[in-house]
């Protein structure tokens, strides 16, 4: 799920968006909600990888397909409220296979 609150808040009565997906490595683009997402909460993604302690992640973009080069994690944090337009799950690597 994607918030318009930061700390996933639903002060405007209702989260914003819902991606059901389980596939890493693919990117995937906000459309609509494109520059609205404060704070994301996720579940069923997978949770091992080729990263360090055999961890996945998942990353978010500023640019929509995946195109910059800063990949963020903190939205309020790392000043990118509001801004995200783009994530993908990486669990073999950063590249993306597919949009």
């Amino acid at each position: 799920h994607f918030f318009v609150d930061a700390g996933f808040g639903v002060s405007s009565g209702h989260w914003v968006y819902q991606y059901n997906f389980s596939d890493s490595q693919y990117c995937i683009n906000m459309g609509i909600f494109d520059d609205k997402v404060s704070s994301a909460q996720w579940r069923g993604l997978p949770q091992t990888g080729s990263f360090a302690g055999n961890q996945s992640f998942i990353a978010f973009y500023t640019d929509k397909d995946t195109a910059e080069t800063n990949f963020p994690a903190k939205f309020a944090l790392d000043g990118i409220d509001r801004q995200i337009s783009s994530f993908m799950v990486w669990q073999t690597s950063k590249h993306v296979e597919g949009i």
